[in-house]
């Protein structure tokens, strides 16, 4: 039988590796990622995605990109964008 405790402790585990993580630089994120500069332009002026600038360059944190993990195994930036140049067309 697991107890909350069991939970708690892991969760907290868990929280100080993200902690204790260093933030990595928003390029080398898109390496890793695959995802554009311009998309990750657009997701950061939404707010899907936050930055930290050190020494006056983006870094993501390991809470950050935990947090886009998950959003994106939900399936959060799935779909398409609307195109109003195309819907004016038709």
């Amino acid at each position: 039988m697991v107890s909350m405790q069991d939970y708690s402790s892991k969760a907290v585990k868990r929280d100080n590796e993200q902690e204790a993580a260093p933030p990595i630089s928003v390029t080398r994120f898109l390496e890793i990622s695959g995802i554009s500069q311009v998309t990750f332009w657009r997701w950061e002026n939404r707010g899907l995605i936050s930055t930290v600038r050190i020494a006056g360059r983006k870094y993501i944190t390991a809470a950050v990109m935990a947090e886009f993990n998950r959003r994106l195994a939900a399936g959060d930036f799935a779909g398409r964008t609307p195109n109003p140049h195309a819907l004016g067309a038709q």
